[in-house]
């Protein structure tokens, strides 16, 4: 048995019935949603910043040594050790 080729025929699901506006909005109406979006930009600028800011406080070691200190040694007696 031969695995066969098949050409697809790739169709859009919904088609444009014409070119016209769906809905006609007023000039005040798409102001305000305009400056509703420049507000949650300008929002979302400040909170990544702070989040940046927050962040640097932290510090992610990749060393052991940036996680062992000289303090946390334990002496040990020379018998456990066998």
């Amino acid at each position: 048995m031969r695995i066969q080729r098949v050409k697809l025929n790739y169709q859009p699901v919904a088609k444009r019935k014409s070119n016209a506006i769906a809905f006609v909005v007023s000039k005040s109406h798409l102001s305000a949603v305009n400056t509703s979006i420049r507000h949650k930009l300008e929002r979302n600028k400040e909170e990544r910043v702070q989040s940046f800011q927050s962040a640097s406080s932290y510090h992610v070691g990749s060393n052991s040594s940036d996680v062992c200190s000289t303090k946390s040694f334990v002496k040990m007696k020379k018998s456990s050790l066998n």
